[in-house]
């Protein structure tokens, strides 16, 4: 699975080694003179797997599906799966749930997204220049322009639809996938309905139920029911995960007295319209990017960052902020809390913006034959890294220090030059 990891990880302090503490302090998140990278561009091997995978663009194949009566263009990889441009779906679909709709609730579901490619922008382009007269804006679609599948914008927009209904026009349906048991006239417990069957949260029940008869919930079940939860102001800590257990209903009630009620409810007022979002939805946001996804992920021991002291004030000890690598901003975070010039990076993004012809496996294994430590992040880190959607598809995404990188970068170039990164051959080869 990716992202193993050792059950015998230490918290540490990645900034406590004694070696750095008489260097010069520098902050790694603002811009700084760099040398220029001689970052080889991708092997030729590399691009045949581009080119295999985008054939269908290349012989410019797309075609029109109509979702909420608006017709949308779709474009297709050789898997036969049909793919949607993220910033057309925000532009004519999502982009008023986005206005009404807080942040916490567009970023339920996990829905993965994909780069373009080179080919799959200029057919892109011309579909909104040629076919639709720039319809779809008249900003010029690039590789760094995201796609989702198909099927998966067909659900995020039944998803919201539902959403907004519930909070916003205060309205509920029989054909509704979520909502809220009042048990025993007393306590509200969210449930969502899979396969005609209403299932609710293990975690209500403090331990009581039998693990026989959990049903672990994921993907767009997990979303619904995620969402109620968020509607009722559980603790993030207790939802951040990826799936969820859960009992069936019909299997909660043998915990209960016979005459105990279960009666159908929503709340009249939600916790998330009584408490102001600190965050607004950016373009790309509800999607989770998944970098270099025909490469191997990293397997290695991550380290766990140590629980730092908080302050008892409103400041955010942790935030999302760009270092300047290479001269090219990658997105990063910070190591302490409070403390904003020394940052690290996740593997992911690391691989696709430096060593974008190499996978994460071949990156973190060479890294850590230099001697770098791999580190997971403190729970204050992951906040932000879920929020961010940085997790790509590993349980805990790796880290790398700013500091690390740039200490072995020349390891790495000459490792590129040699296309023999980690004693593995490139992707693709």
């Amino acid at each position: 699975m990716a992202g193993k990891e050792s059950e015998a990880d230490d918290e540490i302090d990645p900034l406590a080694n004694p070696e750095l503490k008489n260097k010069d302090s520098k902050n790694y998140a603002t811009k700084r003179q760099a040398v220029p990278s001689i970052l080889s561009p991708l092997c030729p091997q590399t691009e045949m797997v581009t080119l295999v995978q985008d054939e269908p663009s290349q012989m410019g194949r797309f075609a029109w599906y109509e979702l909420a009566g608006v017709l949308l263009p779709r474009i297709f990889r050789l898997k036969r799966d049909s793919f949607v441009s993220v910033r057309i779906a925000e532009r004519l679909i999502f982009s008023r749930f986005f206005q009404l709709l807080p942040n916490e609730v567009v970023i339920c579901p996990t829905i993965h997204s994909y780069r373009v490619t080179e080919v799959e922008a200029r057919l892109l382009n011309e579909i909104n220049t040629r076919h639709a007269d720039c319809f779809f804006g008249k900003d010029t679609f690039t590789t760094k322009d995201l796609v989702v599948k198909e099927d998966e914008v067909d659900q995020y927009y039944q998803f919201l639809d539902m959403c907004s209904r519930k909070m916003i026009l205060k309205k509920s349906s029989e054909k509704d996938r979520c909502g809220f048991l009042r048990i025993g006239g007393t306590s509200d417990v969210p449930y969502t309905e899979v396969e005609g069957i209403k299932y609710l949260p293990v975690f209500y029940f403090e331990g009581a139920i039998d693990q026989s008869m959990c049903l672990t919930l994921r993907g767009w079940d997990w979303a619904y029911l995620r969402f109620c939860c968020k509607v009722q102001g559980v603790k993030d800590d207790l939802i951040a995960s990826d799936c969820c257990e859960s009992v069936a209903l019909q299997d909660l009630r043998e915990y209960f007295p016979l005459e105990t009620t279960f009666v159908e409810y929503w709340p009249a007022k939600d916790y998330i319209s009584r408490v102001v979002s600190k965050m607004t939805t950016q373009p790309g946001s509800w999607t989770r990017v998944i970098t270099n996804p025909e490469g191997k992920k990293f397997q290695g021991k991550l380290t766990l960052i140590k629980e730092f002291p908080l302050q008892l004030t409103g400041l955010t000890p942790y935030r999302a902020q760009k270092a300047l690598i290479e001269n090219k901003p990658v997105k990063c975070l910070n190591i302490r809390p409070y403390q904003f010039m020394e940052v690290m990076v996740t593997l992911p993004h690391m691989v696709d913006h430096l060593f974008p012809s190499f996978t994460e496996e071949q990156v973190g294994d060479m890294m850590v034959s230099l001697g770098v430590v791999m580190y997971k992040g403190n729970k204050g880190q992951l906040e932000v890294i879920r929020q961010e959607r940085w997790e790509d598809t590993y349980e805990q995404v790796p880290l790398v220090t700013v500091r690390d990188i740039l200490a072995n970068m020349q390891n790495l170039k000459n490792a590129v030059k040699a296309g023999d990164l980690g004693g593995k051959r490139a992707k693709g080869t």
